[in-house]
């Protein structure tokens, strides 16, 4: 038995069904489009977001890194500044003792001559007295002697300062000796 629908096709008669009107075809026409749309449109989103996310975790690294950086430099400046600090106090040290072993070096030089001056004028007397008299000679030139070590002696002991100044100018980061003592 045939189906009423195919026995009306055949025969030519019409479905008892009416036909779609043309307004819903075009309705879920454009609702079709307006799907595809937004697929297209939710796609280029997702994209434009995939993209921002990566931006930012590549923004994330780099100021990671930069950051980084920033605390290493830091810590480099403050290194820096640490060492600069010790040269300057080493450096002030230097220059308190240069000025010491100076001023020490000037009370020698001061002695010296006074002593220079103590010599010449027993000399001077030595020799007045040995053309007066010859017995006066003898404890006159003991003291001029003993003069003569003492000075020798400074000389020695200022030639001592001068070279422990001269070594420490030319090597600053040496320890301080002491000074020598000053009669």
């Amino acid at each position: 038995m045939e189906s009423d629908l195919e026995s009306a096709a055949w025969k030519g008669e019409s479905s008892e069904r009416p036909a779609t009107p043309l307004w819903v075809w075009l309705v879920v026409l454009a609702l079709g489009a307006l799907t595809i749309y937004a697929g297209y449109e939710a796609l280029d989103r997702d994209r434009l977001y995939r993209e921002a996310e990566n931006a930012r975790a590549a923004l994330t690294r780099d100021k990671d890194r930069l950051q980084a950086n920033a605390n290493d430099l830091n810590r480099q400046l403050e290194d820096a500044n640490r060492r600069n600090e010790a040269t300057e106090a080493a450096l002030k040290q230097s220059r308190a003792d240069t000025a010491a072993a100076s001023a020490q070096i000037n009370d020698l030089q001061g002695q010296v001559t006074k002593l220079q001056g103590q010599v010449t004028d027993l000399q001077g007397a030595a020799a007045a007295a040995e053309a007066s008299a010859k017995q006066a000679a003898a404890p006159l030139q003991k003291e001029v002697d003993s003069l003569k070590a003492e000075l020798a002696e400074t000389q020695k002991r200022l030639a001592a300062a001068l070279a422990d100044l001269a070594a420490k100018q030319q090597s600053p980061g040496a320890p301080a000796g002491t000074p020598a003592p000053s009669p």
